[in-house]
């Protein structure tokens, strides 16, 4: 199935979700990556800031995409 993959800039796993993304595109898995540069570990279940909607609604774009 295809993968949808998040990270956050200021996020210690960052480096590994994007290797995971990179994998999973390399095995042939259609594969959405994003990187939120601005934003830290745990970002989407933060307060409903203006940055967090607008993440939201992107990923949310991103899922429509594969449905």
């Amino acid at each position: 199935p295809p993968a949808v993959v998040i990270t956050a800039g200021f996020d210690l796993m960052r480096d590994e979700g994007e290797a995971y993304a990179e994998r999973l595109a390399e095995a042939g898995v259609k594969t959405l990556y994003k990187e939120f540069s601005t934003e830290g570990h745990g970002f989407m279940a933060a307060d409903a800031t203006k940055s967090v909607r607008a993440a939201n609604a992107e990923i949310a774009a991103m899922f429509k995409t594969l449905i």
